[in-house]
C-alpha cells in the first residue's frame, strides 16, 4: 500500500495540485498556479465560467486522468492493486474539493457525474462490457466500477454536488459545460441544446458541431463529414463504450456521406433519406433502440 501511495502521490500534476489531465481543464478557466507541468504553456481558450450554469465532470474521466498521470512503467502496479480504488478515492476527494473551491462565487455549479450506462448496455449489442476488455483497459474498468460503487454506497463525502443516475442529464436551455471522454455523454445534446465539451488534457472547448471527432477512426478518412447523432454513433463506434460495426458497413456509410455531401450540420431528415437507399446500412441504422 505504501508503494502504491508513493506512485500515485508522485503522479504528473499541474496547476492547483491536481492530475495533469484535469489541470488542463482548470487552466482553461482559471489563472494557472505554480508549479505547473509546463510553465510556458498557454491555454488554447480562456472560458468565462460565469456564462455557464453547470459544469459536469464525469467521474470516470477524472479517475482516468489520475491513472494516466502515473508513469507508464509504474501504471501496471496501480492497475493490478486490489487496493488502488481506496487511494484513488482519497485523491478524488482532494481534487473535487479543489474544484469546489475554485468554482465558489462564479455562478457556475460543478457537478460530478456518476453515470450508469446499463440501460444502453441492455439495448446495444456493440456495447463494450468488462468481459470484452483485456489487459490494462479491463483493470482500469474494474477500478472505476469499484470507485463508483463506493460513491453510490455513500462512502464518499464532499462539498461538491454528485449526480447519481442513468446516462441522461436534466433538460435545460442554459449554457452547460461537460468534461468527459465518453462519447455517449455528448448525446445529451438532445436534452441540453447548449452543451459544450471542455476536454481534459487538451483544455480545448468544443461546440456540438465538433463532437464528431469522438467517432472511432476509419483509417485516414475525415470523420468530421459526419454530424454527431445517436444512430451514427452506434454504427461508427467510439473509443470508450461503443464497439464498431463491420468495416464493410462503415465504409458504405462513409461513401453515402461523401456522395451526398454530408457535413457536421446535415439534418437527421437528410441522413435518413440517404441511408434508406442502402439495404445493408439501413437495416443496421434502424436496428438500434434509441435511449436518449
Amino acid at each position: 500500500m505504501m508503494e502504491l501511495a508513493y506512485i500515485l502521490d508522485n503522479r504528473a500534476m499541474s496547476s492547483y495540485g491536481v492530475s495533469v489531465g484535469t489541470a488542463m481543464v482548470l487552466e482553461s478557466i482559471f489563472e494557472p498556479t505554480s508549479p505547473r507541468i509546463d510553465d510556458t504553456r498557454v491555454a488554447p481558450v480562456k472560458i468565462k465560467i460565469s456564462d455557464y450554469k453547470v459544469h459536469y465532470y464525469n467521474v470516470e474521466t477524472v479517475i482516468r486522468n489520475i491513472i494516466n498521470a502515473v508513469p507508464t512503467m509504474a501504471k501496471g502496479k496501480v492497475l493490478k492493486s486490489s487496493k488502488a480504488h481506496i487511494k484513488i478515492m482519497e485523491i478524488l476527494w482532494n481534487e473535487f474539493n479543489v474544484i469546489s473551491e475554485l468554482y465558489a462565487d462564479t455562478g457556475c455549479k460543478p457537478v460530478i457525474m456518476v453515470a450508469n450506462y446499463q440501460k444502453i448496455a441492455k439495448n446495444l449489442l456493440t456495447f463494450k462490457h468488462e468481459s470484452d476488455l483485456k489487459g490494462m483497459k479491463l483493470d482500469l474498468s474494474v477500478i472505476i466500477e469499484d470507485v463508483k460503487h463506493a460513491i453510490r454506497s455513500g462512502k464518499f463525502e464532499t462539498d461538491i454536488t454528485i449526480a447519481h443516475g442513468d446516462h441522461t442529464l436534466p433538460r435545460t436551455n442554459d449554457r452547460t459545460l461537460i468534461t468527459s471522454h465518453i462519447a455517449l455523454d455528448l448525446l445529451n445534446i438532445k436534452r441540453i441544446p447548449k452543451l459544450e465539451l471542455l476536454e481534459s488534457h487538451t483544455g480545448k472547448l468544443k461546440k456540438s458541431r465538433d463532437f464528431n471527432t469522438k467517432y472511432h477512426k476509419l483509417g485516414k478518412n475525415d470523420m468530421t463529414i459526419f454530424p454527431f447523432t445517436e444512430r451514427l454513433l452506434y454504427l461508427l463506434g467510439d473509443d470508450s463504450y461503443i464497439g464498431i460495426q463491420p468495416l464493410e458497413i462503415r465504409r458504405a456509410l462513409y461513401d453515402i456521406a461523401t456522395s451526398n455531401k454530408w457535413s457536421a450540420f446535415t439534418s437527421e431528415f437528410k441522413i435518413n433519406e440517404n441511408v434508406g437507399k442502402d439495404t445493408k446500412v439501413k437495416i443496421l441504422y434502424y436496428g438500434f433502440k434509441m435511449v436518449y
